[in-house]
């Protein structure tokens, strides 16, 4: 371990290259004295004070803007596993006293052979083909070879431990997540009943169905052709029209002609966020906002 003087006002990154990795968004120096951990290629992996704050970042910074260098630099070479997070803060160092760098949700990640106390150096994928390297409670990493558990759609890192048909008593607005890895059908159903009017659609609304990837089961066995959503507010990066909102119930024997509009198959991880539960389409004799989820 070392110390440097950073010789100018200076941009630092969240791993060793600026194509791959974003900047932090904030800078380093001038003359500003800190800590370097190690060094890796052409860059050192720096630890730094957050303004004239006690809360310290450690980041990437290229080691000619580094000078004045007093100690011995260990030179660094990661070693990586793949592992499955389940959803956590990161940080910007090995503890909950060093600055927030954002999350993860259950995904898959890069676990380096870098561990602090009950922390490991971690790496994972951002929107735009980027990566981000943090910090995260080893606790919260797993072994892919066991990781494919269907999860909960409120909280994805539990298991799902309901029965083929759960309905969630969750209010409107309560994020809704993929229960695994596969192909999730965001559509919407609506239906009319003798001609076109706003108390006749129907059926479950917002949502529609997650069709999982191979190998994907709930803890208990049960392995599904996919599973169904309904009655969601909002779906996450698409627009549904109103309404579908508060509709009448199909009576029993009511003869109802469907039309399901599909808005996009798109490839989801576990744990990515699906939409908002709400009341959308009816609720076939249930009262009050819910979230429909049946395995089928």
């Amino acid at each position: 371990m070392a110390t440097g003087l950073v010789i100018s006002k200076t941009p630092v990154y969240y791993g060793p290259s600026t194509t791959i990795y974003p900047s932090e968004g904030s800078t380093v120096g001038p003359n500003e004295k800190v800590t370097i951990l190690w060094k890796e290629g052409s860059w050192y992996y720096i630890e730094y004070f957050v303004g004239t704050t006690s809360t310290r970042k450690r980041m990437y910074i290229e080691t000619n803007r580094v000078s004045h260098i007093v100690g011995t630099i260990p030179s660094k070479s990661f070693l990586g596993t793949k592992k499955t997070t389940r959803p956590a803060t990161v940080y910007a160092g090995p503890g909950s006293d060093y600055a927030k760098t954002g999350s993860v949700g259950a995904e898959a990640v890069t676990a380096y052979n870098e561990v602090a106390g009950n922390y490991t150096f971690i790496e994972y994928n951002i929107p735009g083909g980027k990566r981000k390297r943090a910090y995260i409670e080893t606790s919260r990493l797993s072994n892919p070879s066991t990781s494919k558990i269907i999860k909960d759609p409120i909280n994805p890192s539990l298991n799902f431990t309901g029965s083929n048909h759960t309905d969630y008593g969750v209010p409107t607005g309560t994020p809704v997540y993929a229960m695994c890895d596969g192909t999730f059908k965001f559509a919407y159903i609506w239906g009319k009943k003798y001609q076109a009017s706003k108390n006749s659609y129907l059926s479950l609304g917002r949502g529609i169905r997650l069709t999982p990837a191979p190998g994907w089961k709930t803890a208990d066995g049960r392995t599904p052709s996919y599973i169904e959503y309904g009655h969601l507010s909002r779906l996450n990066g698409f627009s549904t029209p109103n309404y579908v909102e508060r509709c009448q119930g199909s009576e029993s024997g009511t003869n109802y002609l469907e039309k399901t509009v599909i808005l996009a198959n798109k490839t989801v991880k576990c744990g990515e966020l699906i939409g908002y539960s709400g009341n959308s389409g009816n609720t076939y004799g249930a009262t009050g906002e819910h979230l429909h989820i049946r395995l089928r």
